[in-house]
């Protein structure tokens, strides 16, 4: 992918003092997809593992927060394609994107958190992306 992101779209050019990171993590869980999508979709799933979420309808559009270590953070979801895709971008995280494949085992999960931040944040950011990425796989069985 190339160009970095601006609010909810690729800028046309790179941002002065900012690059473009991505953690990446692909992974199974044993639950139903019907489970799994209740961890995306849901107030209560969302709270499990990225932080206490105001209630919400899971539409395209549709914007709710996110309580990211303490501290309020505007949320809304840009992709809703159940049961395969699913993204939303937080404020203080960056775009979540969930590529969903239902098999005869769970569901496989590919996972993409980006977000543009300056060089000097890249580490704290990657920290708390991992600190939920490990907490949503512990809430969907695996670890």
């Amino acid at each position: 992918m190339e160009g970095f992101l601006a609010g909810f779209s690729l800028a046309p050019k790179p941002l002065k003092g900012v690059e473009l990171k991505v953690v990446e993590s692909a992974f199974s869980s044993n639950a139903p997809i019907k489970d799994v999508l209740q961890v995306l979709t849901t107030s209560d799933g969302l709270s499990s593992w990225l932080g206490a979420s105001t209630e919400f309808l899971c539409h395209v559009g549709i914007k709710f927060s996110v309580s990211v270590d303490g501290e309020d953070s505007k949320a809304v979801f840009t992709t809703v394609d159940l049961p395969r895709k699913l993204a939303f971008m937080v404020e203080a995280l960056g775009e979540f994107e969930f590529q969903l494949l239902q098999s005869a085992g769970g569901v496989e999960i590919g996972l993409k958190v980006r977000r543009a931040v300056s060089p000097d944040a890249a580490a704290t950011w990657s920290e708390t992306v991992e600190t939920r990425v490990a907490a949503l796989k512990v809430v969907l069985g695996r670890d």
